[in-house]
This record gives structure tokens, C-alpha cells and sequence, in this order.
């Protein structure tokens, strides 16, 4: 069982116990009658106490006043706290992790692993390089981020169908080749092409607030590619 579920059912536990017999019986307490606080500062789970309160003929916030110091914390749960008509709980932090780490020891790379998935095909879908753009730090975080999704949905037994769609048509191609040819046409090309394709497409939106009337000639420019024909397709293909 997941460990936050054990947590959970000896939580529900400690406030049976803590229940007189008539009331304990009809309760009603789950795992899933407790939520998380709106702050951390609460504590690590909080228990809701309107449906018990009208068990024990109490308001909620009597109820939760009165579990307090009803409970008995134990290895797990090292403090309750009542907030209005919330009964929160707070972990020890140390044992909890002491568990976990043991646990990792215990299962190695199967740490962590389980099968909720049941075998569902998930395609995600990141990275999605431009071309005629710099690829630059910028977004590494979309590339960790996807990778991380990925890697966590299959050890959940998911079948997991990473993509990267090359997004090599589009507007900012357009825009890279139009600045191109309207300032580095006859220039010579440098041997790091990529890092100066990307440079290119940075003057390009800069020229772009300068004069408004060019964005007329890259939309041109843009359906001349997408026509795969003519000059403007054969640089197309050649900086690409």
C-alpha cells in the first residue's frame, strides 16, 4: 500500500480510538474524509469535522476542539492542532523520511513503480524544436519538464509515446529568411551556421518594429515556401 494511504488509515484510527464506543461505530471515517490544509503552516492533513460533529452532538469546531485532546500522537503523527472546525494533523518528518529512504534501499529501481496505469498508451508531446531559430537555454526547461512526465507516467504503468514535432514552417521561418536576404544575402556564412541562423531571426523581429510594411513582404515570402517551389523554397530547404 501507498504510504500516504498507511498514513492515512492510522490517522483514522488514532480518531476511532479516540471516539466513545456509540459514536466510533458510526463515524463513517475514511482515508478520504482527509484533506490537505490551505496552508502548510497548518499542518501535513486536516480532517474536516461537520459530518462527525452532528454524530457527537457537537458543532464542528467543538469537535475538532475536543479530538485534540482526545488523540493519542504516536511515531507518525506528532501533533494535532484545531483550526475553526479543521482538525489538523502534523508528521514527523524524520521517521517518515528515515521509512522512505529504507524503502528505496529495500527496492532499488523498482522504488516508487506500480501499474495504475494499466498499459493506456499516453503520447507526449514536447521539446518541439524550430528550425531557423537558436535552441538555447531557454528551453531547457520544456525538454526536463516532458521528460520528466514521461518518465514518471511509465514507471505508472503507462505505455508512454514521447514526440517532438520539428516545427520547420511556419511565420519565424518566414521572418528568418526575409532578413536574410535583405541584409546578409552576399555576406559570407560562418562556420557555426545554427548559432547564426538564430541571430538572424533576432534582428528580423527587431527590423520587423522598425518597418510595419515588412510584414507584408514575409507573408509573401511565406506562401512562396509553402508553395514549394521557386528560389525561396530551394534557401528554404538549404538553411534548413
Amino acid at each position: 500500500m501507498h504510504a500516504l494511504n498507511k498514513i492515512k488509515l492510522n490517522i483514522v484510527k488514532l480518531i476511532n480510538k479516540a471516539l466513545p464506543p456509540p459514536s466510533r461505530n458510526l463515524a463513517g471515517l475514511r482515508r478520504t474524509s482527509l484533506v490537505y490544509p490551505p496552508s502548510p503552516g497548518f499542518g501535513d492533513l486536516s480532517l474536516p469535522c461537520f459530518e462527525l460533529a452532528k454524530k457527537l452532538n457537537k458543532t464542528a469546531t467543538e469537535t475538532a476542539e475536543w479530538l485534540v485532546s482526545e488523540i493519542e500522537v504516536d511515531n507518525v503523527v506528532v501533533a494535532t492542532k484545531a483550526i475553526g472546525p479543521y482538525l489538523n494533523f502534523t508528521f514527523n518528518k524524520s521517521y517518515l523520511a528515515k521509512g522512505v529512504i529504507e524503502q528505496i534501499q529495500q527496492e532499488g529501481d523498482e522504488y516508487g513503480r506500480n501499474k495504475i496505469g494499466k498499459n493506456k498508451k499516453v503520447m507526449i508531446e514536447y521539446s518541439n524544436v524550430n528550425t531557423h531559430k537558436e535552441y538555447h537555454v531557454g528551453h531547457l526547461r520544456n525538454i526536463c519538464y516532458g521528460d520528466a512526465v514521461n518518465r514518471i507516467l511509465s514507471v505508472n504503468g503507462f505505455v508512454t509515446i514521447p514526440v517532438s514535432y520539428i516545427n520547420d514552417f511556419g511565420i519565424h521561418v518566414a521572418k528568418t529568411l526575409w532578413c536574410y536576404q535583405e541584409f546578409y544575402k552576399n555576406k559570407e556564412l560562418p562556420n557555426n551556421k545554427g548559432l547564426f541562423l538564430g541571430k538572424v531571426y533576432a534582428r528580423a523581429c527587431q527590423e520587423l518594429e522598425k518597418d510595419p510594411t515588412a510584414k507584408e513582404l514575409i507573408t509573401v515570402l511565406m506562401k512562396k515556401i509553402e508553395s514549394r517551389k521557386g528560389a525561396e523554397y530551394k534557401l528554404w530547404q538549404r538553411t534548413r
